[in-house]
């Protein structure tokens, strides 16, 4: 155990794996706080029923798939911070107005794009993660980042129901936008860009490897 904890603790050496471990349980706080209670905001305090509950539920998951795709090959071409930063940026931009909606469909269409800043960063963030350690380290190190990223998922729930005594959940959207606002910035600040500059997608790159291969054979 003592060597499981060694190798845990090494991995925080690396800079990017520090900064991503650190933030990520404060993202991971600001997420289920308003997350556990969205069912209740919506039946509560938008009037939804269960039924159109559920095809929202729907919407928000098809959401997800789709824009997880484009959040990969962006973040293959710009680069993984800049992905992590802007997204983490429209997720915070986008929860924050939820304080004053009063319409369900408004609500819909603020969390859709609350799906567009998550898929935006996730793939960046894992691409990173995985290349600020060594490879021989590497399942350790997201072992270690997922480890940490649970952690602020113990308390949210708790947090946020205590915050939303007497049925009022609409501060809780303010306060996980400020706190994700808050894990954006410190991103800005102290990430360092893993992806070399110039380097294609590695499927970029194969094709590029086949037709300058075809080309040597021509000339020979």
């Amino acid at each position: 155990m003592s060597r499981v904890l060694r190798s845990m603790a090494s991995i925080f050496a690396e800079r990017n794996i520090l900064v991503m471990g650190i933030s990520a349980i404060f993202l991971n706080l600001a997420m289920p706080l308003y997350q556990t209670f969205l069912p209740l905001y919506f039946d509560e305090a938008l009037g939804v029923s269960m039924v159109l509950l559920g095809g929202i539920s729907s919407i928000l998951a098809a959401a997800r798939a789709i824009i997880q795709v484009a959040g990969g090959h962006y973040a293959d071409v710009y680069g993984r911070k800049i992905l992590i930063v802007t997204g983490g940026l429209v997720y915070a931009a986008a929860l924050l107005p939820l304080f004053w909606v009063n319409t369900w469909y408004i609500a819909v269409i603020l969390l859709v794009i609350t799906q567009l800043g998550i898929m935006l960063y996730q793939p960046g963030a894992q691409a990173m993660v995985s290349e600020s350690v060594s490879a021989k380290k590497r399942a350790t190190g997201f072992a270690t980042f997922y480890f940490i990223l649970g952690l602020g998922g113990l308390i949210a729930p708790v947090l946020g129901g205590y915050l939303s005594l007497g049925g009022n959940y609409r501060p809780l959207f303010i306060i996980a936008s400020l706190i994700l606002f808050g894990v954006a910035l410190s991103r800005l600040v102290f990430l360092k860009e893993t992806k070399v500059k110039g380097q294609l997608p590695s499927n970029k790159a194969e094709n590029l490897g086949k037709s300058l291969g075809f080309i040597e054979k021509i000339k020979l």
